[in-house]
C-alpha cells in the first residue's frame, strides 16, 4: 500500500493485512504446472501440500492443449494433484510420486537441493520409513532405499528446523547418528 493509501488499480491481486488495509500483491512465479488434455472440461485446479489441499483455490488456465498455472513455491518437497471437474488426477507426466494414503499416489515436485537422510545398519530390516515434521509425521509415505551399509532417502527440505525419526519394520526410533534431540512431551507417532 502506498503512503496515500491507494492500491494498484491495474493489479487484481489483493490481500488484507492484519490492520484491515487492502494491499496490492506481487509475486514472481518460479514453478509451472501443466495438465495436458481435458480441453472439454469446465474447470481445472491445482491442489497440494502448498495450499493445504484446497481443491478450489488455484484455478488453472485453459489453453488449446490443456491447462496451466504458474506459482511461486518455496524450496522443499511438494506433493500435488489436479482436480478436473471435481475428479482428482495425479500428474501422469511426472514419474515422481508418493503414496497418498488412499491407495493412490500424489505427484511430487522438488525445488532445491535434497538432503540425504541415512540410517546405518539394519541389514535384515524389510522396510525403513522416514517420517517427520516436514511430512506431517505420515508413516506410510517416505520408504527408504536399502544400500550396502544401511538405508537412505534423498528428500528436499526448505530452510528451517525439522524433527524426524524412522520406523524400522514398524518400530519407532530416533536417528542414532544425530546427537540433537528435542523433547516436546508429545507422543511420537
Amino acid at each position: 500500500m502506498t503512503e496515500a493509501g491507494t492500491i494498484d488499480k491495474d493489479n487484481d491481486l489483493e490481500e488484507t493485512d492484519p490492520n484491515g488495509n487492502t494491499n496490492s500483491v506481487y509475486y514472481k512465479a518460479n514453478s509451472t504446472f501443466f495438465l495436458p488434455g481435458h480441453t472439454d472440461a469446465r474447470d481445472a485446479y491445482l491442489t497440494g501440500s502448498f495450499n493445504g489441499w484446497n481443491p478450489g483455490e488455484l484455478a488453472m488456465t485453459k489453453g488449446p492443449f490443456g491447462w496451466t498455472i504458474r506459482l511461486y513455491l518455496a524450496e522443499g518437497t511438494h506433493t500435488y494433484k489436479f482436480v478436473v471437474d471435481g475428479k482428482w488426477y495425479e500428474d501422469t507426466a511426472n514419474k515422481n510420486r508418493l503414496p497418498d494414503g488412499h491407495k493412490g499416489f500424489n505427484s511430487v515436485y522438488r525445488l532445491g537441493r535434497p538432503h540425504l537422510f541415512a540410517l546405518k545398519g539394519f541389514p535384515s530390516a524389510k522396510t525403513v520409513i522416514l517420517t517427520g515434521s516436514f511430512n506431517g509425521w505420515r508413516s506410510n509415505e517416505l520408504y527408504m532405499h536399502k544400500t550396502a551399509d544401511g538405508w537412505e532417502l534423498p528428500y528436499t527440505l526448505g530452510p528451517g528446523n525439522y524433527e524426524y525419526g524412522f520406523f524400522v519394520d514398524g518400530k519407532w526410533m530416533t536417528d542414532p547418528s544425530n546427537p540433537l534431540f528435542l523433547t516436546t512431551g508429545k507422543a511420537i507417532p
